[in-house]
């Protein structure tokens, strides 16, 4: 083996050596005399969302409407106020039925029609429905039983006779106004108008 001769001193290469070699030892005694070890320069990047800062967590990623949380559901936007769904409901449930207008308010009767009008510019609407009742039901007997009904809920009821043999229940409250009208058809049978309207 050849063995490596270290350049002479004097010359080009020895010189360049020595230089390095001053430079590093200044620099590390000037590390010293601070007490820490020498140090490294960062660049300031400013931390991304998602991407780790140097020496930290990750930057929070943003959430965003109708995008899942991680471990979670996702973020659903508040309803803008005067939602016209919520509207609705509430006049849905301001205007339900009342609890004696029912298809069943007469035992053992077929209920042969039904309607409701369109509703005005304040939800108010007219509903009625149309019986025939069992076959052995009366007039008198219709016209009590829909007395019995209504009487706890509509304080002022007025019973009416009608031509044909017809008789008609009328009255209101603060809500709706009802009107019943109890009859014989041409082939014997008792039918029976339901019908009432919201005033409020």
């Amino acid at each position: 083996m050849r063995a490596r001769m270290s350049p002479p001193p004097g010359s080009a290469a020895w010189l360049c050596a020595a230089a390095l070699l001053l430079s590093c030892v200044r620099v590390d005694e000037g590390e010293r005399e601070k007490g820490g070890a020498p140090a490294r320069a960062v660049d300031a990047v400013p931390p991304q969302s998602g991407v780790a800062a140097p020496g930290g967590d990750a930057a929070p990623v943003p959430l965003q409407s109708g995008v899942a949380a991680p471990g979670g559901d996702a973020v659903r936007p508040e309803a803008p106020a005067g939602d016209p769904a919520t509207a609705s409901n509430d006049l849905g449930l301001r205007f339900a039925d009342p609890p004696w207008f029912r298809e069943t308010m007469f035992p053992g009767a077929e209920v042969v029609d039904r309607a409701r009008s369109a509703a005005d510019a304040h939800g108010r609407f007219k509903s009625h429905l149309v019986f025939v009742l069992a076959p052995e039901s009366s007039v008198p007997g219709c016209m009590e039983q829909a007395h019995a009904l209504l009487a706890p809920h509509v304080p002022t009821l007025q019973r009416n006779q009608l031509e044909n043999g017809r008789e008609r229940i009328t009255g209101a409250n603060d809500r709706y106004e009802i009107s019943i009208i109890c009859g014989t058809t041409a082939d014997g049978r008792v039918r029976a108008y339901v019908g009432f309207e919201w005033k409020a």
